[in-house]
């Protein structure tokens, strides 16, 4: 049973892959000013290792609005700590919405804004704006925003966030990519940098991997993801129903 349900799985991605392309906003801390294809739905998952912590993050974004994408996230379907004993746990949920206000042959703009609800602490409230500057010859991926998170005394503190990414195109399968990003805030400024890969194995599954380091005292010195994009279903013909 379980091996017809996934046969089936792999039919659907091949047929939908002929039709539209996967857009992956990870592994980068950027993202960009695309959606996931109208009437579609996609997932974004990975696994994560940074010292004493493994993590496996997971996005599934859907858009049945033309120009607004919705999204349901998780910081990981299972985290483990190993400093000192191991600690097995699920990761926080989230939920997000974005939408494009421009998509031109080389500009797009969107905004995005989320709310993450980490365990027995307020939630986290994130909003950013995303542009994507393209040329045939490469592709610049800017993230601006902040984010409010509930202090120890219940009031929120702001934290300004960056990211800019650079990626040339290959003219093939393969793609690259390399970034900068951080936050601007009390006491915690982080800034760190990143290089990763990416295969598209078809125009619905694309698998990437990344190096990440901290730039200073405040980041993390160093994490690796491995992820893949795929189609999961198209949730209606975009023919008979139109926004």
């Amino acid at each position: 049973m379980r091996v017809k349900i996934f046969v089936t799985i792999l039919l659907i991605t091949f047929q939908i892959s002929a039709q539209v392309k996967v857009n992956p906003t990870r592994p980068s801390a950027a993202d960009n000013a695309f959606l996931t294809a109208y009437s579609y739905s996609e997932i974004e998952f990975g696994l994560t290792a940074q010292e004493n912590f493994y993590s496996s993050p997971a996005l599934l974004k859907f858009t049945p609005i033309t120009r607004i994408e919705f999204g349901v996230l998780t910081s990981g379907i299972l985290n483990v700590a190993t400093n000192g004993e191991t600690k097995t746990e699920t990761g926080d949920l989230g939920a997000q919405i974005k939408g494009q206000l421009i998509n031109s042959e080389n500009y797009g703009l969107a905004i995005l804004g989320r709310a993450e609800f980490p365990k027995d602490i307020d939630p986290r409230y994130t909003f950013y704006t995303a542009s994507s500057i393209v040329f045939p010859q490469f592709q610049i991926d800017a993230t601006l925003g902040g984010s409010l998170a509930s202090a120890q005394n219940k009031n929120y503190k702001e934290t300004f966030l960056y990211a800019v990414a650079f990626a040339p195109n290959l003219n093939s399968e393969f793609g690259a990519y390399a970034e900068v990003f951080g936050e601007l805030g009390d006491n915690y400024s982080p800034i760190s940098m990143d290089v990763g890969i990416s295969y598209s194995a078809s125009n619905s599954v694309v698998i990437d991997a990344a190096m990440f380091l901290g730039m200073n005292d405040d980041a993390q010195d160093w994490m690796f993801t491995v992820g893949v994009t795929t189609f999961l279903i198209q949730l209606f013909d975009p023919v008979e129903r139109k926004f």
